[in-house]
């Protein structure tokens, strides 16, 4: 099955396409079905901006593959494999195998790198609150909560619970630690002893 490179030079995207693809005059001269998965997943719609669509026709779209589709003697045609992944079947100008080419997302921030950096040189502020990791639980929970910080999507302290969390203990640890600052201990009553104390 051969997937690179494609049998043809993809075209330059339009800068207001590209900006805004919906807008775009072939967006909406694709047939309903194909306008609906192309709306709902940019990535195919961009994919179909920079398809020679001159050379090859707009492509058939099929939301899953039917026994016809194989008969077809010059195929063009995209199909949905699920999960916002796309398949194009397009025939070989040479008359080899069929191209199978997949679609799917990609990141395409221009600034990516950048940002990137950015945020490795923000991680080095947490790099305490990273040490009172104990295993790849709480490590994963202190990495979200130091980058819901970075990006400003969470205020406030991150508790990490001790693995023991026995009920049968008088007391359990708890370590809070607080976004590029220093993580303390406080003693926390367990969920017995504070059932008793309401009785």
């Amino acid at each position: 099955m051969a997937n690179f490179p494609p049998p043809y030079t993809a075209l330059t995207i339009d800068e207001s396409d590209n900006a805004a693809p919906l807008e775009s005059s072939l967006y909406k001269e694709l047939p309903p079905e194909f306008q609906e998965a192309a709306g709902r997943d940019i990535h195919l719609l961009k994919y179909l901006l920079g398809f020679p669509m001159n050379d090859f026709g707009i492509p058939a779209y099929r939301k899953e593959l039917g026994r016809s589709d194989g008969d077809a003697e010059l195929p063009n045609l995209i199909y949905s494999v699920g999960k916002g992944l796309y398949v194009h079947v397009l025939a070989d100008p040479e008359k080899g195998r069929d191209y199978y080419i997949s679609i799917e997302p990609a990141i395409e921030h221009p600034h990516l790198p950048e940002i990137l950096h950015d945020i490795e040189e923000r991680l080095l502020d947490f790099t305490e609150d990273l040490s009172h990791a104990r295993d790849e639980k709480s490590l994963r929970k202190i990495l979200d909560h130091s980058l819901d910080v970075i990006f400003g999507r969470k205020v406030g302290e991150l508790v990490l619970d001790d693995e023991e969390d026995s009920e049968e203990e008088g007391d359990s640890e708890q370590e809070t630690v607080q976004g590029g600052g220093s993580a303390t201990k406080t003693a926390t009553k367990t969920r017995k002893e504070a059932k008793r104390s309401k009785t």
